[in-house]
C-alpha cells in the first residue's frame, strides 16, 4: 500500500474499513469515509466489472458477478499533495470482514420505527459528518416486521408469500 503518512504523522484519507465484502450479483452501495479537510478530487481505479464510482457523491455502487479478491486503489489530492490507499472488495460468501460502523434504531424506535425514521437517521449521518468518519450503516431492529409466531415468522411474511 502506498505510503499514508504526513509529515505530522499518520494521516489516512479514507475512513472505514479496507477489507469491504459483498455478495455476487447482488446489489451494492458503498459510501467512501472521506474525512473533511481531506476532500478533493477522487480517482477509484481497479473496480471489478459491474461497479461504478461517482466521485461527486464518492458512492461505489452496482452488481458484481466475478468472485474472488479485488485490488482497489482510491487516489486523491488535498493540501498536504497527492495521495493514494488501498481497499480490497472481496465477492463472495462471506460479507463482513470488516465489523460494521453504523447506528441502530432499537434503543430509541423500539418496535415503532417508521420509513421515515430510518430515512432521517441515514441523513444525521451524513449532516453530522460521522459518514465521512467511515460510519456506514443504519441498523434497523425486526420490530417493523410485527409479531412472531413461534418459529420466528411473521405475519406480514406469511401473507405476502401465501
Amino acid at each position: 500500500m502506498p505510503d499514508s503518512t504526513s509529515k505530522s504523522g499518520w494521516n489516512p484519507h479514507l475512513a472505514g474499513p479496507r477489507r469491504i465484502g459483498l455478495r455476487p450479483r447482488r446489489p451494492f452501495v458503498y459510501r467512501m469515509g472521506i474525512p473533511i479537510g481531506q476532500r478533493g478530487r477522487l480517482r477509484v481505479t481497479g473496480l471489478p466489472r459491474g461497479l461504478t464510482f461517482d466521485a461527486t457523491s464518492g458512492v461505489i455502487v452496482g452488481r458484481c458477478g466475478l468472485r474472488g479478491a479485488h485490488a482497489v486503489s482510491v487516489a486523491g489530492e488535498d493540501a498536504g499533495g497527492p495521495w493514494s490507499e488501498a481497499i480490497e472488495f472481496v465477492v463472495g460468501d462471506t460479507i463482513c470482514l470488516t465489523p460494521p460502523l453504523g447506528w441502530n434504531s432499537w434503543n430509541v424506535f423500539g418496535v415503532n420505527v417508521t420509513e421515515a425514521d430510518v430515512r432521517r437517521q441515514a441523513t444525521a449521518l451524513i449532516d453530522t459528518g460521522l459518514a465521512d468518519l467511515g460510519f456506514t450503516c443504519v441498523n434497523i431492529d425486526d420490530g417493523w416486521q410485527g409479531k412472531r409466531d413461534r418459529r420466528g415468522g411473521s405475519a406480514r411474511t406469511r401473507s405476502s408469500t401465501t
